[in-house]
């Protein structure tokens, strides 16, 4: 009975696999199950600092990975589709400064880097047997540069050959994603690697839980983009928009889905009654219920074409078929307008919703999500914009109702000893 309620926690609580802001761990120590592959140890090297966070401070760059167990309890050296996210806090010195993550990693020579160096350069490497270092994707110059004393995010999420790597500011908007491909390494552990000075608050390890992913890339089949999850025993729809307008539409040139302002609802309310949204379902197979965790996305606003001046605002919020799309899911999220074309200089925001509530579990039945959106615009060249939509949540098998009840109390209890603090 034990080892089946602990197979039935690991299930149910696997999208977080490890999870740390290095509290309880000894001041000028490592914390647990962690190991340095370059760089020293103790002051000024790797170490908890005295406001517990884990800190490296030599100038020569350092390398430190995480070598413990995984809440399902797989190998942390043989991670294969995962995201590994960080919070961090940097030095402003525009000498070369880097800070960042590393994953899929082999050794201390073989691995890939998401990185900031110095204050506004956002960069995505390959480190192949020391000597050989490839970038992948594009260098992104940061709209905002970063600030002494900021807290930043960096992730890196591994989807079979893609990687694709985003930068948060301190104010948590999208200063950058960096999306490639490259098949040198299909596995291996996460870890930092940095110069000083690099602080580093939070790390944390999830794994590929997408039940629905639109990256709305170009040559994609099926309405505005097929679902690219590869989550077994649940069916994720194509992309779809509800009945405001025609000129809703996927942008193969800059790979994410628009509404022009002329054919999107004026206010919330509108929104609702003219079914001025974007939409998708999943469906979870027969004897399996979907425990859904959260939605995210990105959000843009800006021009399609010409120049159009004066300040305009666009409004996004979620509803779900749970409740006959009655009601909102958290907050509606405002995006100002820019008036810029070129995509490096766009601002786009990330976006999450949480689907912890109750009412997101257990879920036997299709349910559809659909992503409202409306403008105080009616100029067709203002253009609200969505990208990476991603449907976060695990798909299990139905339990009898009396182990379902059992295993949540005991799962309950383990969660509150792993996550201790919480």
């Amino acid at each position: 009975m034990a080892a089946a309620l602990i197979v039935a926690c690991q299930a149910a609580y696997a999208a977080v696999l490890y999870e740390t802001d290095f509290t309880g761990e000894t001041q000028g120590g490592l914390p647990t199950n962690w190991e340095v592959l370059v760089g020293a140890t103790g002051d000024p090297g790797w170490r908890i600092d005295t406001s517990n966070n884990f800190r490296y401070d030599q100038v020569s760059t350092g390398t430190a990975r995480y070598t413990g167990p995984l809440a399902d309890g797989t190998s942390s050296a043989a991670l294969e589709n995962f995201t590994v996210v960080t919070a961090l806090r940097k030095s402003t010195d525009t000498t070369n400064r880097t800070t960042g993550l590393v994953a899929r990693l082999q050794d201390s020579g073989s691995f890939y880097q998401a990185q900031l160096l110095d204050t506004s350069a956002f960069r995505l490497y390959r480190h192949s047997a020391g000597s050989t270092t490839q970038q992948l994707g594009s260098t992104i110059t940061t709209a905002e540069s970063y600030v002494s004393g900021q807290t930043w995010r960096l992730s890196m999420t591994f989807e079979g050959n893609q990687i694709t790597s985003r930068l948060f500011n301190h104010n948590n908007v999208l200063m950058g994603t960096i999306t490639d491909t490259d098949s040198t390494f299909t596995s291996g552990s996460v870890g930092l690697r940095a110069q000083n000075v690099s602080v580093y608050e939070t790390f944390a390890v999830h794994s590929d839980t997408s039940l629905a992913t639109y990256r709305f890339t170009s040559g994609q089949d099926g309405g505005l983009g097929a679902s690219q999850d590869r989550a077994p025993h649940a069916t994720a729809s194509d992309f779809g928009w509800g009945a405001a307008g025609t000129n809703w539409d996927l942008s193969s040139g800059h790979e994410n889905v628009f509404a022009r302002s002329d054919t999107t609802a004026g206010n919330a309310g509108d929104a609702v009654t003219l079914g001025s949204y974007f939409s998708f379902t999943v469906t979870p197979d027969a004897g399996y219920h979907l425990q859904l965790d959260r939605l995210e996305f990105d959000t843009a606003y800006y021009r399609a074409a010409g120049s159009t001046s004066g300040s305009a605002e666009a409004g996004f919020f979620v509803r779900s078929s749970l409740d006959g799309f009655g009601a909102n899911i958290g907050d509606t999220m405002i995006q100002a307008y820019q008036n810029v074309e070129t995509q490096p200089d766009v601002i786009w925001s990330f976006r999450e919703v949480s689907l912890a509530d109750a009412a997101f579990q257990n879920i036997t039945d299709p349910v559809e999500f659909r992503i409202y959106v409306y403008d105080d615009s009616t100029d067709v060249n203002r253009t609200p914009r969505l990208d990476n939509v991603v449907l976060h949540g695990l798909v299990v098998p139905e339990p009898g109702a009396w182990l379902l009840l059992l295993s949540a109390a005991a799962c309950g209890l383990l969660v509150r000893r792993r996550r201790g603090k919480e």
